[in-house]
């Protein structure tokens, strides 16, 4: 922290960002505010993918997973991966949105739609073994934000039936299991393992600020986490304010 460098000065609304050992990536518009553009800083050069958007990189650096858009499409697409260490590019062939690497490099997440309902969804890296785990109730696919806690389950929001407008965290494991991590009748999002006991993320109240709908995230700034005690899941509010945070 005592040295800071820019990632970039040429990009304008830099809103994505993922980092590993020697490598980083970030989302960002093109000046024109028209295109989105997913770069990779790596060895002291950039490597600039139009089209792109929500860059997520394994553990250990090698390998890059992002949404690649089609012609005048925003936000869904086919997820790509890219090998940092040869620069080749495979179409997974699947999913739709915010793709993310298991801890070991073997499995991506990501979110899908059939028949109408979003799931959450994981395939092997290489787009084999795709299979479907946990519908999901929202309006918008990217507010899902589905992010793995370990190799064998993720965390996702959902609208809980049970609870009325509101969203609610849960954690999944590759069997379709579930397990609630929230019950708070507030707005939480972007949600983020500490380990397996431990989940940071921004909440908020229903209808805050001019009726706020469920699904309108943006001002969701107050970080939350709940952290399981004797089997309990139990929730406290930190006092922090912030627009983004990364466990790392």
């Amino acid at each position: 922290t005592r040295e800071v460098k820019p990632l970039t000065e040429t990009a304008e609304g830099v809103y994505w960002v993922d980092t590993a050992p020697g490598v980083a990536v970030y989302n960002a518009l093109d000046k024109k505010g028209k295109s989105h553009l997913v770069s990779v800083v790596q060895d002291g050069k950039t490597t600039t993918i139009k089209g792109a958007m929500f860059p997520t990189l394994s553990d250990d650096g090698q390998q890059l997973v992002y949404v690649g858009l089609p012609e005048g499409q925003e936000i869904y697409g086919h997820p790509l991966r890219r090998d940092l260490t040869t620069g080749r590019t495979h179409d997974l062939k699947v999913g739709v949105t915010m793709p993310d690497i298991s801890p070991n490099g073997k499995r991506v997440l990501f979110v899908t739609k059939a028949d109408a309902k979003w799931h959450a969804a994981v395939a092997a890296i290489d787009g084999s073994e795709f299979r479907r785990i946990a519908e999901i109730d929202s309006a918008a696919a990217q507010n899902v934000f589905p992010r793995w806690v370990d190799n064998d389950s993720f965390l996702f929001r959902t609208v809980a039936a049970e609870t009325g407008p509101d969203s609610e965290l849960f954690i999944a494991d590759l069997e379709g299991n579930l397990e609630r991590v929230t019950d708070n009748d507030m707005v939480d999002v972007f949600p983020q393992a500490l380990d397996r006991n431990r989940v940071l993320y921004f909440s908020r109240k229903v209808g805050e600020e001019n009726g706020l709908a469920t699904e309108d995230i943006r001002s969701a700034t107050d970080l939350w986490i709940s952290e399981k005690h004797d089997g309990v899941w139990k929730d406290r509010k930190l006092g922090i304010s912030a627009y983004s945070f990364r466990v790392f």
